[in-house]
Parts: structure tokens; sequence; C-alpha cells
């Protein structure tokens, strides 16, 4: 359902959840980074390890990822780091995210959504208030590459 509202492969999603639990994520990692959201830092949360600067920019971009019952001064870095932390809330992000990279390169002219490396590289680095300029011949980090990996494996855990 989540995939279907910001237009995005499920697999893929899934796959860059994957992804970021098995190579990214852990305890402490998840205190300090829980932590360094509530006191201001820029750091990752919840299971997509959604960035706090980049929910908050995906936010302006996809307004549907504020709950309709969050006011105005529920806005800032600690609710935005507790939606975060929603498993539930943090996947949309994720989705939108996914968005917001392929659809800047196929405005660009580059068709991407069918290269799962080329998009998990993007996700993994790509800033969305200052996002790369697209071009022909993208390479794939470590991360895509995963992402590519188990592009298959979460395609069967969804039996999709």
């Amino acid at each position: 359902m989540t995939a279907k509202e910001f237009d995005t492969d499920p697999v893929l999603v899934g796959a860059m959840i994957y992804q970021e639990q098995s190579t990214n994520v852990n305890f402490i990692d998840t205190l300090t980074d829980t932590i360094g959201g509530v006191i201001g830092l820029n750091t990752s949360a919840g299971i997509g390890q959604v960035r706090v600067d980049t929910a908050h920019v995906l936010e302006e971009k996809y307004p549907s990822l504020v709950p309709p019952s969050v006011v105005s001064s529920d806005r800032g870095d600690f609710a935005r780091v507790e939606r975060l932390k929603d498993p539930f809330l943090n996947i949309r992000y994720v989705a939108a995210k996914v968005n917001f990279d392929v659809a800047h390169w196929r405005d660009a002219g580059f068709d991407i959504v069918d290269q799962p490396d080329i998009v998990g590289t993007l996700y993994n680095a790509q800033d969305v208030e200052h996002p790369l300029t697209p071009h022909a011949n993208p390479k794939a980090n470590e991360f895509g590459m995963g992402v590519n990996e188990n592009y298959e494996r979460v395609r069967e855990l969804l039996e999709l």
C-alpha cells in the first residue's frame, strides 16, 4: 500500500530496508542514532535508517508523510525522530525517498527504475536537498550492490 501511494516498487522498498538492517544497524547504532536525532544531530533512525534532515525535506516535498493529526508544534526534530522510529511510518519515508531518487533521474532523461543497484546507491548517497546530477553512466556503491543482491530474496519473502 505504501509503495503504491508513492508509485514505487514494493520489492525495492523492502530491499532498501533489508540492506539497511543487514549491514547498517545494530543496538549501538539504534541507540546513538535516536539520541543524536533528539539532540539535533543529522543522524538516521528507524528500520530504513532515514536521516532526520532527509525526513524534513521529504516532508516538504511529500506533505502526506506528516500524519494529519500532527500539529505545527510537533514538526520539530524530536517529533520527527519519534515518527521515524515507528516502522510503519518509516517505511513511508523509505518509499518517498525511493520515489524521489527515481523521479529525479527519470525527469533528467535517465530511467533507473529497473536498476536496484543504482537506486540503492542513490538511496544511500544522494541528498534530497542537493541531489546528484543525473548522468548516463552511474556506478553502484557497496550499499547499492547489496540492494541488488537482496532484491530477489525480498521478492520471494513478499511472495511477489
